[in-house]
C-alpha cells in the first residue's frame, strides 16, 4: 500500500519521458546511453530505500555502482573489408575500404564467411508474389536457370515507373514491400533461390538520389551508432555458410 499510492500518471510520466528520450540513445548494450539508464536507475533505487547488492567494490558507500553486477559481452565488428571479383577467371575489381567511410558491413549482411566464389546468374527484382503478377523465381525455374552454388545478381528495387509509382498491381499504385521493406527480398532469395551470395545492385533504381560514395559513407555513419551483435560467450569461428554483397555500383560490363 506504501508504494501503491506513489503511483500516479503524473509520477510515470516524469520517469517515462526522461528514460526514454533521445538523451539515452536507446539504452544500447554497452553503449555509453545503456550506462547512463544504468546510474539513473541506481539513483532511483537509492532515492526510495532499494538497499544495494551489486558485486561492484567502493569506498564510496553512496556510489551508483553499488547497484551494479558487471559481466562480460562480446562482440564482432568489421574495421575493413576487402573485395575482389573476377569473371573468368580475370580480376574485374579489387577494393579494400575503412568500415568507418564506406558500408563494408554490406558485404557480410546475413552471413559471417566472406570468402565465396561461384558464378553469376541474373535473377531480375528477385521478386516473387502471384498477387502482384510478378514472380521472378517461377520465370528462372521455368528456363531452367538456378542459383544454387552462384552468385544471384538482382536489381534492388521492382519496376518503377517513378519513385514513387509502382508498375507492378499494388493497392495504392506506390512500391510495394519489396521495395519498401529492408529484408523483404534478401529473406525470400535465402529460403527460395539458395544462392552463395547475392549482388543486389541499388544505383540504377529511380529511388537512389545520392552519389554512390555519399550513399556508402551515409551507411556506414548509421552502422557506427551501434554496436552489432552481441553475445555472452567469444566466437569461435564457423557461422553461416551464405554471405550477402551489395553492389552499389558497376565500373565494369559483364
Amino acid at each position: 500500500m506504501k508504494y501503491q499510492s506513489t503511483i500516479t500518471a503524473e509520477d510515470l510520466a516524469a520517469h517515462l519521458y526522461f528514460f526514454a528520450s533521445d538523451f539515452f540513445e536507446g539504452r544500447e548494450t554497452s553503449a555509453r546511453g545503456q550506462k547512463l539508464a544504468a546510474h539513473y536507475l541506481a539513483s532511483q533505487y537509492r532515492k526510495i530505500g532499494v538497499s544495494p547488492r551489486g558485486t561492484v567494490e567502493s569506498t564510496n558507500p553512496m556510489d551508483p555502482s553499488a547497484y551494479f553486477q558487471p559481466f562480460d559481452v562480446y562482440g564482432n565488428r568489421i574495421t575493413s573489408a576487402s573485395l575482389a571479383i573476377s569473371v573468368n577467371g580475370k580480376t574485374v575489381h579489387t577494393s579494400t575500404n575503412s568500415a568507418i567511410k564506406t558500408d563494408d558491413q554490406s558485404y557480410l549482411v546475413f552471413g559471417t564467411t566472406p570468402d565465396v566464389t561461384g558464378g553469376v546468374v541474373f535473377g531480375g527484382y528477385g521478386i516473387g508474389d502471384d498477387d502482384l503478377g510478378y514472380n521472378d523465381f517461377k520465370a528462372m525455374e521455368t528456363a531452367g536457370v538456378s542459383a544454387e552454388d552462384s552468385w544471384l545478381m538482382l536489381l534492388a528495387d521492382e519496376p518503377l515507373a517513378s519513385a514513387d509509382q509502382s508498375l507492378l498491381n499494388t493497392e495504392d499504385g506506390k512500391p510495394s514491400a519489396w521495395t519498401t521493406s529492408r529484408f523483404r527480398k534478401i529473406s525470400a532469395v535465402a529460403s527460395i533461390a539458395k544462392p552463395s551470395g547475392i549482388l543486389l545492385v541499388v544505383d540504377s533504381s529511380p529511388l537512389f538520389q545520392d552519389s554512390v560514395a555519399e550513399a556508402a559513407a551515409r551507411a556506414a555513419a548509421s552502422r557506427s551508432q551501434g554496436v552489432g551483435s552481441l553475445s555472452l560467450e567469444p566466437r569461435t569461428g564457423g557461422g553461416r555458410r551464405r554471405s550477402f554483397l551489395r553492389i552499389r555500383h558497376f565500373d565494369f560490363i559483364c
